[in-house]
């Protein structure tokens, strides 16, 4: 092929740059952060109605104070990012960080209204990257509008090629969109379960476009040597998590923020000391009942029940809750679980395509 020919090739393939998509500032290094969290923002972090134009025009003009934060989201990040956000250590030790990371599929027009708000809730964090949707616009990719895989993929791929090898990422999102199929995705790729090929058609499956898919490989073979540890879906109301065994057992679910809390517990991003005032804080300033704070302390005592220091700091934040008034009914949730180990994957490529296209199949359907 001439050098004319090939020039008009590589127009054609570049036709349409993903990367065009990709608004990411730094705020922070972190380089020398071992720990990292993801977290999206929409229906994750704020309550947000983006399903038909009018309601996007109006997220539009919205100011920081019109933004709803999910109840209990900036109290459990800000324990989860920091290892002593209370003053529970001895004075004179160093505080140690997480690196926090906000991915959204908003224009990043909205940058400084949401930076504002994620002020407003006493967070700091790393890095943000927005979706450039006035490219799709465009483009002429409407449909790609609300379609965010090969997007958020490629965001999350840079966040991690600048993390130190051997580091951990834990993921938020939620179950209004494709996140916990993206997430799952990529943590399969890092982890060599599947293949760049294989990964390549999972990205197929899930909607990305063929030229897109091929064009993310180059990004995808700068394998940044790190970890998913874990992934964390909100359950939305209004927008049911779509499961799809056998993928989806690798994936927490959770209802709040409160039961997110016991989770980073679980895995070792907050420590139980902190559980009393989280439990006050949820309490006095994110609208949570005793009953409820109560109702998830109980049934989180199955996950540590050979931990006898996390059980002490359970009992005691239950008679405090208790003692300030007769509580009301509440609910049993039964047993607190964790999703199946990452580590445990043990499913074949051809069998993770399989799945895959089952489960793109009833999102689909669900959407």
């Amino acid at each position: 092929m001439n050098g004319f020919k090939r020039f008009k090739s590589t127009l054609a393939f570049r036709s349409y740059d993903y990367r065009r998509l990709i608004n990411k500032r730094l705020l922070d290094s972190y380089d020398d952060v071992s720990q990292h969290i993801i977290c999206d923002i929409d229906k994750t972090y704020l309550e947000t109605n983006s399903e038909n134009a009018m309601q996007m025009i109006k997220i539009a003009f919205e100011e920081a104070k019109d933004k709803i934060t999910v109840p209990g989201a900036s109290p459990c990040l800000i324990a989860a990012k920091w290892t002593d956000p209370y003053s529970l250590c001895p004075s004179g030790i160093d505080l140690k960080t997480r690196s926090l990371h906000f991915v959204s599929a908003s224009p990043p027009q909205l940058r400084k209204i949401l930076e504002e708000k994620l002020q407003q809730d006493g967070l700091d964090w790393n890095s943000d990257c927005f979706k450039n949707q006035a490219y799709n616009l465009r483009k002429g990719k409407i449909g790609l509008l609300r379609h965010h895989v090969a997007y958020k993929t490629a965001t999350m791929l840079e966040i991690m090629q600048e993390a130190k090898a051997g580091s951990e990422f834990y993921l938020i999102g939620d179950s209004a969109e494709f996140d916990a199929y993206i997430y799952l995705g990529l943590a399969l790729y890092l982890r060599g379960v599947m293949s760049i090929a294989t990964y390549e058609k999972y990205l197929l499956a899930g909607g990305v476009q063929t030229s897109v898919a091929k064009d993310l490989k180059s990004l995808m073979e700068d394998k940044p040597a790190v970890a998913i540890a874990g992934i964390l879906i909100r359950d939305v109301p209004g927008f049911s998590f779509v499961e799809h065994h056998p993928l989806t057992q690798y994936v927490k679910l959770f209802d709040d923020y409160f039961q997110a809390v016991f989770v980073f517990i679980a895995w070792g991003l907050i420590d139980a000391d902190a559980l009393g005032k989280l439990a006050v804080q949820f309490h006095n300033e994110h609208n949570f009942s005793r009953e409820s704070l109560v109702s998830t302390l109980i049934s989180a005592r199955s996950l540590f029940i050979r931990q006898a220091e996390i059980l002490r700091h359970i009992e005691e934040t239950i008679e405090n809750l208790k003692s300030a008034g007769p509580l009301h009914e509440f609910s049993n949730l039964g047993q607190f679980t964790l999703p199946k180990s990452l580590d445990e994957i043990n499913l074949s490529e051809a069998a993770i395509l399989r799945e895959a296209e089952l489960w793109v199949q009833k999102l689909t359907e669900t959407a």
